[in-house]
């Protein structure tokens, strides 16, 4: 049973029982030490008490460290095993790690379960609850550069189960920026241009526009008729174009970006379009942002969800449009929007971000109605052109599909990826 009887204590009484831990005074220091440890032991649910325990188990008092030891390895107490594992987490080969392994302590949650099973080096452990490395990816990527440095070394053991950890399958739209350009570095360094022309379809124009550009001096042509036609309607109308450089991207803070992932929820994801819409009139702006994340996953631009988002009354849901793509309007060439901040930190170019897997009838041919009232020569008016011709071709040939590649999703920690 949880120990009921613990306490919280201010940052005063912490540092006052830190003092007695480690007294150095004649005659009193024992007793100092006995009294601190009593107290110490009824706010274990607080890490600096955990941590004065820790450090205690190494005191040239003997007494005094055997019984932090044994406090510690006993824990009965959740939080407060949560507590110390953490700290072996942080550091797998220190005192609180040695304890836990010895009282066969173990995190609550699952999680952090694998981390600490895996930094821990319990390897066996470790993959009868995870030997897909799903939740250690997922903590990975969360964690600070120290526990990342942890688990790398665990990685460079030898372990042969771990080769599996360093490469994994996943679409190249729904990749990130530094795995997506260390994709098309390698694709360059291979000469792999079908796979390069394969990635431009899939990529938005920031990513296809230089692809392109690359490609025309090369004399490569696919092999398809079909692609064959595509590709050389795209390089006559891109003409050796360049995305056009944009502003700096601006910091969307904190709170914006958990809102934003808050629509990723899987509780989220199951709701239909309606019911999200219909929940959005009535939600708080933290909640209304965390809808239309949701809503960017089942909806397209110039779908009724985005009118609805354009049209909203708060610019905070506005600006999660064009954030999230949903609410890219392809007659013009930035984001307008009569609150200041808006047009400031959504994307500058909003039609070189569209996810061609996005595409759908309705929207192609309102991205054709925009490409035949252009007359401009603008590099954007490129763009649109180059787009059109790209989404006709997803829709209207039945066995295209999206390229899957294979990620090292730790490659970045020993090199630095630049752009192609």
């Amino acid at each position: 049973m949880p120990d009921r009887s613990q306490v919280n204590l201010t940052q005063e009484e912490i540092e006052r029982l830190r003092r007695r831990a480690f007294s150095t005074t004649p005659l009193l220091a024992r007793l100092f030490r006995r009294g601190a440890i009593r107290s110490l032991r009824r706010a274990l649910r607080q890490r600096q008490a955990l941590e004065i325990l820790v450090d205690l188990c190494d005191h040239p008092d003997k007494g005094a460290a055997a019984e932090c030891r044994n406090c510690l390895e006993k824990l009965n107490d959740e939080l407060a095993t949560d507590g110390l594992c953490e700290l072996a987490i942080e550091n797998p080969v220190g005192r609180a790690a040695e304890i836990c392994l010895r009282g066969q302590l173990r995190p609550s949650d699952h999680d952090r379960l694998c981390v600490y099973l895996f930094v821990t080096n319990q390897l066996d452990s470790y993959f009868e609850e995870d030997f897909e490395f799903q939740c250690l990816r997922r903590e990975y990527e969360d964690a600070r550069p120290k526990l990342r440095q942890h688990i790398l070394r665990i990685l460079r053991s030898g372990d042969r189960r771990c080769l599996a950890f360093f490469s994994h399958r996943k679409l190249l739209s729904e990749c990130s920026e530094q795995e997506i350009l260390r994709t098309l570095r390698s694709f360059h360094r291979h000469r792999d241009w079908s796979r390069l022309f394969h990635a431009f379809q899939d990529l938005p124009l920031r990513y296809g526009l230089r692809i392109l550009h690359d490609l025309a001096r090369t004399d490569w042509e696919p092999e398809s008729k079909e692609d064959r036609a595509l590709y050389r309607r795209v390089l006559e109308q891109a003409r050796g174009q360049l995305p056009p450089p944009s502003r700096p991207s601006a910091s969307l803070g904190a709170a914006f970006e958990s809102w934003i992932a808050m629509g990723k929820n899987p509780v989220l994801a199951e709701k239909e379009v309606e019911e999200l819409l219909g929940e959005l009139v009535r939600a708080a702006p933290p909640r209304a942002v965390a809808l239309v994340s949701a809503l960017s996953d089942k909806a397209s631009p110039g779908s009724e969800a985005s009118r609805e988002i354009l049209e909203h009354h708060h610019w905070l849901v506005r600006l999660a449009g064009h954030v999230t793509g949903l609410c890219i309007d392809f007659r013009h060439d930035g984001v307008d929007d009569k609150v200041h901040w808006v047009p400031r930190v959504a994307p500058e170019f909003p039609i070189l971000e569209f996810q061609p897997a996005d595409a759908t009838p309705a929207l192609l041919e309102e991205l054709s109605a925009s490409v035949e009232n252009d007359s401009s020569k603008t590099g954007l008016s490129v763009a649109r052109k180059v787009l059109q011709s790209v989404l006709a071709h997803r829709i209207t040939v039945a066995s295209f599909e999206e390229m899957i590649v294979e990620i090292e999703p730790f490659a970045g920690e020993f090199e630095e990826v630049d752009s192609p």
